[in-house]
């Protein structure tokens, strides 16, 4: 990756930024329980668990998957 001086974005490796935004998301979709998207994940994939403790699914969304790369 470029620095910011030679034209680029500055980020050091471009995967682990993000992965760091994946799971910031995943972190404030879940903290906040009363939205839509919460519900559904946690009545889907982790319903009698922890979100931390959710297994993976051979079904699993775009989405989920995504989210659970972000903390594990």
């Amino acid at each position: 990756m470029l620095p910011k001086e030679d034209g680029g974005l500055g980020f050091r490796d471009i995967h682990d930024f993000n992965l760091a935004m994946l799971a910031k998301q995943s972190w404030r979709r879940l903290k906040n329980l009363d939205s839509l998207c919460a519900q559904v994940l946690k009545a889907k994939y982790f319903a009698n668990s922890s979100v931390l403790d959710a297994m993976p699914k051979s079904n699993m969304s775009y989405t989920w998957r995504r989210f659970s790369e972000g903390w594990r």
